[in-house]
């Protein structure tokens, strides 16, 4: 059998070969699966009908058109709305009587938790690391579905091809949101330093041979799984971040050398960076969100909020890392308004979600601030971590005298932010507040539920008239693991050892499936009023599937 390297990698070969023969006894399952997928790991096989380039984390069997498509069926449409208007395709001018608008399609990836150890057919007490007694019927080759169990090859493999043969002409960026490497919850298997690093590497790789990076920009960001310890990332410079660094530097390279010594310098300061989408048009600033995180054991609270006196003063007094990222921040947002930029805030960890605030409480509060006053320079903000699709509002009083305590009080933010569930629907009375921003995070790759990514497009006008650039619409795309899972163990399969491939369905868009015109702030106002004179079932209904568009 012809020896390959992981995924072409000198250092990821060898840290296989530690990490195997390291395994504790009892994981001679999980050391033989791993082992197996090292070995076949940066093979290119060509399919009997089409080439595919991608450097497998596993061996690859060739498949053609005509048997995907009598496995797997053609795609349902199960929208129930009127479609509202179809949406020119990326780089596509759409000339008006004054006005030139240009689309720019993006995807959204997150929290892939890729898992070397991962055994079909295993015991998911186990972590789906050892066979057991609860191991199922079902071998569960492309995840266990609701468990805690992390993403095995086959999965990893299936997605990067369909974004490939279906994505890699339409999209314009990428935005990678961090937890690409497993949760350290194996007391048997625990991770080593340098693990995480090695797992994102495999990512940045397929990432790389995938798509065109040079025209198509990955926004890679660091989610609290992709340091070790996780949860435990202290002030940079740090050797932690110097390791991310060197992990994410393929996706870092601009062509210019100036925006990449700038992308380096802040970085490796604190993990967080600017880069140009459109010049002089659209930046996304990718946040460490970590030094926000509640979670996060290294760091502290931000420095007390307060609205009496100028927010940049007061943050330069201050030495947290949060503070000096959050005042970083808006210094890139006012560079931008300066140009006439519109900025997409990217990371991991979301501000809030429908179980509560993700950010400690000062700096939650500095982040409600800093979006509410540079609403008109954030387009959106997108983040991971919770495995689903929510959107949470920035929301301000409309009549800012209405309520005199909080405006006497300058600790209490005016603006506040609003997870949409059918509960918060009920009490949004929108003709006391206005929506001025929002913040979005998408479904995770690991199949905590369905495995997913989002597929958006933004509207970006070419001359200084940045109030014109706007989200235009989401889509969700997902697999439904649990049928792939069957079609694989069907009677009559012919077996196959590291790979077949996966095709996801779109799910829910925002225009399609909610007749959401665009995700701008007034928009939403019109689409929230519609909804609450429906029926509590159609709300509830309609509010269940926007947490899935």
């Amino acid at each position: 059998m012809k020896t390959k390297t992981f995924l072409g990698s000198a250092v990821g070969l060898a840290w296989t070969i530690q990490a195997v023969a390291a395994l504790p006894h009892g994981a001679a399952g999980a050391a033989e699966n791993f082992s197996r997928n090292a070995e076949g790991a940066g093979s290119v096989r060509a399919h009997r009908s089409r080439k595919l380039d991608i450097p497998w984390l596993g061996t690859k069997t060739p498949w053609s058109e005509s048997y995907k498509a009598s496995v797997y069926g053609k795609e349902e449409d199960t929208d129930d709305f009127d479609v509202l208007e179809t949406r020119p395709l990326a780089g596509k001018v759409t000339s008006g009587s004054t006005r030139n608008l240009q689309t720019y399609n993006f995807l959204h990836i997150t929290d892939i938790h890729s898992d070397p150890y991962y055994l079909p057919n295993s015991d998911p007490e186990s972590l789906c690391h050892r066979r057991g007694f609860n191991a199922g019927s079902s071998s569960h080759y492309f995840g266990y579905r609701g468990s805690e169990c992390d993403s095995p090859f086959s999965l990893v493999n299936g997605t990067f091809d369909y974004l490939k043969r279906v994505f890699s002409s339409e999209t314009n960026f990428i935005l990678w949101t961090g937890d690409s490497s497993r949760h350290d919850r194996d007391n048997r298997l625990r991770r080593r330093p340098g693990e995480a690093e090695v797992e994102i590497g495999q990512i940045v790789q397929l990432f790389t041979t995938s798509f065109n990076i040079s025209a198509i920009p990955v926004i890679p960001s660091i989610g609290n799984w992709d340091i070790h310890p996780a949860n435990s990332l202290p002030a940079g410079p740090n050797s932690n971040i110097d390791r991310l660094y060197s992990a994410f530097e393929p996706l870092l390279r601009t062509g210019n050398p100036e925006e990449e010594a700038e992308i380096s310098a802040t970085f490796k300061k604190g993990g967080y960076f600017v880069r140009s989408i459109v010049p002089n048009a659209l930046d996304v600033i990718s946040v460490n969100t970590l030094y926000f995180f509640s979670g996060n054991e290294a760091v502290r609270d931000c420095i007390d909020f307060s609205r009496s006196g100028d927010l940049k003063t007061i943050l330069r007094t201050s030495n947290h890392p949060g503070d000096i990222q959050l005042l970083w921040i808006v210094e890139q947002l006012e560079r931008a308004k300066s140009r006439g930029s519109r900025v997409i805030l990217s990371g991991h960890v979301p501000p809030q979600s429908d179980s509560g605030d993700l950010f400690t409480e000062s700096c939650l509060k500095w982040w409600g601030q800093i979006s509410g006053d540079y609403s008109d320079v954030v387009m959106a903000q997108y983040f991971g971590h919770i495995n689903r699709d929510l959107v949470t509002y920035v929301t301000t009083q409309r009549n800012t005298s209405a309520t005199s305590e909080d405006a006497n009080d300058g600790s209490r933010n005016k603006y506040h932010l609003v997870t949409l569930t059918p509960k918060s629907l009920d009490d949004l009375d929108m003709s006391e507040i206005s929506i001025v921003s929002s913040i979005f995070t998408s479904p995770s790759i690991v199949p905590v539920y369905n495995p997913g990514f989002k597929f958006g497009t933004v509207v970006v006008h070419d001359t200084e008239a940045e109030y014109l650039s706007y989200v235009m619409e989401h889509s969700q795309y997902f697999v439904d693991v649990e049928k792939a899972n069957r079609l694989h163990d069907r009677p009559g399969m012919v077996p196959f050892p590291e790979y077949e491939p996966l095709d996801f369905n779109r799910g829910c868009s925002t225009q399609d499936s909610l007749a959401i015109e665009s995700l701008s702030p007034s928009i939403w106002e019109d689409w929230i009023r519609r909804l609450q004179t429906k029926s509590r079932v159609s709300r509830n209904l309609l509010v269940f599937r926007s947490a899935r568009s």
